[in-house]
């Protein structure tokens, strides 16, 4: 379903692309092994899964790359078309906490040191913290810590009526991830108030990344 999706995303801006992932699915048909010989875990390949992937987009992409340059010309122009879709987020932006001028902490505080993909992050170790911050856009949302123990959080925008946002994630049983929550993208385009507060049954560790604004 994910696939077929970026297809249309990509056939209509006219963007290349390659599915290794049917590749690699008639690689283990062909040599009649099952998938997890080549994705341990079921969903991210090993190193022979790797090493079919490699040798498959090795093989297809330097067509592509003829395609987009010209010796003697350089880098040939694309034309983009309109968007494919009116609420798309190309106009999306990460926030950091330290660059909202407006934020508001309530058992939050801002450790400036990297986590995962972000430089710094927003942590609580307290049920009921709250932060509350303001963007201008249409759509937000945030990186959180996900898994099986995590909390939940509750979102009002523009005080209106708190939505919850689950962090439990049925792909992580295990261990903790950092994940994104959409939480919104149909709002009137303007500056919006959001307030953020932790829910949980005790005190729990709680990681905000950055926030997604469109």
């Amino acid at each position: 379903v994910s696939r077929d999706a970026q297809y249309k995303v990509t056939e209509y801006y006219g963007v290349p692309s390659i599915d290794f992932g049917s590749h690699l699915l008639d690689v283990i048909e062909r040599e009649g092994k099952v998938y997890t010989d080549y994705a341990p875990d079921t969903l991210h390949p090993g190193d022979n899964g790797y090493a079919v992937v490699t040798e498959y987009i090795l093989a297809n992409i330097d067509p592509m790359l003829d395609k987009a340059y010209d010796e003697a010309t350089g880098l040939i122009p694309h034309t983009m078309p309109e968007k494919l879709s009116p609420k798309a987020t190309d106009g999306a932006d990460i926030l950091y906490a330290s660059s909202l001028s407006d934020l508001k902490l309530d058992g939050f505080e801002i450790v400036k040191e990297p986590h995962d993909r972000f430089p710094e992050y927003l942590k609580s170790e307290k049920c009921g913290s709250s932060f509350s911050f303001s963007f201008e856009g249409v759509g937000f949302g945030f990186y959180r810590a996900s898994g099986d123990t995590g909390c939940d959080f509750g979102v009002t925008i523009d005080g209106g009526e708190e939505i919850k946002v689950e962090s439990w994630d049925r792909h992580v049983r295990s261990f903790h991830r950092m994940g994104a929550a959409i939480v919104t993208k149909d709002l009137p385009y303007g500056k919006h108030t959001v307030s953020v507060r932790v829910i949980c049954d005790s005190d729990v560790k709680t990681l905000i990344g950055g926030i997604f604004a469109c």
